[in-house]
């Protein structure tokens, strides 16, 4: 978080790095605009991206207290941190997620001899909430919708 802040408030450095090749001259005005966008626009990407990582955060704090009443607050933020971090760290897709996350979550929580299945279970409840739900739901209305489309379809109005 402190190196996104650092970030956020120094100068581009990917504008002055690109600007020194020959080929990004002619498009200065285009590489500037790009490296310094406007500060309300950054201000309100971090501020969505905080919300983001305080809403999932509560959802996963919230599923292992669920699992494992003894934990403390402390431990368990300092782990979901810990998880996200290095989460982030592995490219993945929406489907295959809960299968890096939890053998992360499982690892890092283990260093506090947290059960491993308690860990997991609040890992695969966090990616069912967030993302199987609302695909069963939108497939389901998917679906109704479609039916009622070609319901309404009549091969004699060609």
């Amino acid at each position: 978080m402190i190196i996104v802040l650092l970030w956020f408030y120094k100068d581009s450095i990917l504008g002055k790095i690109v600007e020194k090749f020959e080929f990004a001259q002619k498009y200065r005005s285009q590489i500037s605009n790009f490296s310094e966008p406007a500060r309300a626009i950054q201000y309100i990407v971090l501020s969505l991206s905080f919300a983001r990582y305080v809403v999932f955060s509560s959802q996963f704090a919230l599923c292992v207290f669920l699992f494992i009443p003894n934990i403390s607050i402390e431990e368990c933020l300092l782990c979901i941190g810990a998880t996200y971090l290095f989460t982030t760290i592995i490219p993945t897709f929406a489907l295959a997620e809960f299968g890096i996350r939890g053998p992360i979550a499982v690892a890092i929580f283990s260093l506090y001899n947290y059960d491993a299945l308690s860990v997991f279970s609040a890992t695969i409840l966090v990616w069912v909430i967030n993302l199987a739900i609302p695909a069963a739901l939108g497939s389901v209305l998917m679906l109704s919708n479609k039916k009622k489309a070609n319901s309404n379809y009549s091969p004699h109005e060609l």
